[in-house]
């Protein structure tokens, strides 16, 4: 596994998108096996039971992505900024790059002001 201290904002991006991806894919087969289930109680209980077994596959996949995707963005919020903000003084949403997220120093073209945050974890 990961060691959650050495992670870049880079790296937990990309943590964050592949549990997306696995949460999208047990949706998938969490639908495939609910259909295996309705065509199978009208044609064969083995289709059922496969549907059930591919049920529960498309659940795990879900509950560990979701799980282990809300950890890495708690890890995330907790040292960066987030890549959308809006200005505290003239409220313009403002996208961040890269720099100005990990800085935590943001310059709004809007009221041509600069802020500067320290961001505490918890």
């Amino acid at each position: 596994m990961y060691n959650e201290d050495h992670f870049s904002i880079g790296q937990l991006e990309q943590l964050i998108q592949d549990q997306t991806e696995r949460v999208n894919i047990g949706t998938f087969w969490f639908i495939a096996g609910l259909f295996f289930i309705l065509i199978g109680l009208h044609r064969s209980l083995e289709l059922a039971s496969l549907g059930i077994g591919t049920v529960l596959f498309g659940l795990e996949k879900i509950i560990n992505g979701n799980s282990l995707r809300s950890r890495y963005s708690k890890i995330l919020s907790q040292y960066y900024l987030p890549a959308e903000i809006d200005c505290l003084k003239c409220g313009n949403n403002l996208e961040l790059d890269l720099q100005e997220r990990v800085s935590g120093k943001y310059f709004c073209p809007f009221c041509n002001q600069t802020f500067r945050f320290t961001i505490e974890p918890e």
